[in-house]
């Protein structure tokens, strides 16, 4: 698909906030994290402690992926990038105040996970896609069905 969302694209990124991130630790072994994010301006902000294994990982090795996916809709976003990060202090603010702010859990309003991490200060990402591939399979053009097997 390339690095630019299509409409409907965009509209699902928008519409939603926790993705996976997946990194690469300084071993070579897959990291995988959930993680809220923002969309802005074609690039994806996430916000971490600094001493997290995520924020060391993307310090080491800047590639990463990042998976969205709507289980109800069964649509999903999945895109490599570049992480990078961020130094702009506005939009570290904005995307500050946007990501860490008390949401429902079960009828509790609760502070996000990254909240309660003590790995240092707080520290945003900014993710640059090189790839993003979007599916929506309820689209019946793009449903590949499956066969039964037989095991013996």
């Amino acid at each position: 698909m390339g690095t630019r969302l299509t409409h409907d694209a965009k509209k699902f990124v928008i519409e939603h906030e926790v993705a996976v991130l997946s990194t690469l630790s300084h071993d070579r072994k897959v990291h995988g994290a959930t993680v809220y994010y923002r969309y802005m301006d074609g690039d994806f902000y996430i916000i971490t402690k600094s001493g997290s294994n995520k924020a060391h990982n993307m310090l080491a090795h800047h590639q990463v992926a990042l998976t969205i996916f709507d289980s109800d809709e069964i649509k999903t976003i999945q895109l490599q990038g570049k992480a990078h990060i961020e130094s702009d202090m506005k939009t570290k603010r904005l995307i500050f105040e946007e990501i860490v702010h008390p949401r429902p859990y079960k009828g509790e309003h609760l502070m996000p996970p990254v909240s309660q991490l003590s790995a240092g200060g707080f520290i945003t990402f900014r993710i640059t896609p090189t790839n993003i591939f979007y599916m929506d399979y309820k689209d019946e053009s793009k449903i590949i069905r499956s066969h039964t097997s037989h095991f013996h």
